[in-house]
């Protein structure tokens, strides 16, 4: 028993999957070892995937260490952007709670009852 396995032209695949005004990058980006999950010429974007690693990935298990250690919730974004303004790099970093983890809300009834 033999498999067939289709023969796909390359070329053809990005032709018919990604828009013109981005395929040349995707191509470079793919043939470089970065995946990419969409793109759209009209609003000028790609977007990858991205392996966590390096000091990223050192900087989330010190934030979910710090979590898991006093019971709260683990829900955090982190974010890095790389903006490059005629050639120079600006570059952040930002952590996000507040879309993801909540104030504990305090019953005062049960406060007001508490003898110290």
């Amino acid at each position: 028993m033999s498999l067939k396995i289709p023969i796909v032209n390359v070329m053809n695949w990005y032709t018919e999957n990604i828009e013109e005004g981005v395929r040349d990058l995707v191509r470079l980006l793919r043939d470089n070892g970065f995946n990419t999950e969409c793109s759209c010429h009209h609003d000028m974007y790609i977007q990858c995937q991205y392996v966590c690693n390096g000091s990223l990935f050192d900087l989330h298990n010190l934030i979910y260490n710090y979590l898991y250690e006093r019971g709260e919730k683990l829900d955090y974004r982190i974010e890095v952007v790389m903006e490059v303004k005629d050639g120079h790099q600006y570059c952040s970093l930002n952590i996000d709670f507040s879309k993801v983890r909540k104030p504990v809300k305090r019953n005062r009834k049960k406060e007001e009852n508490i003898t110290i």
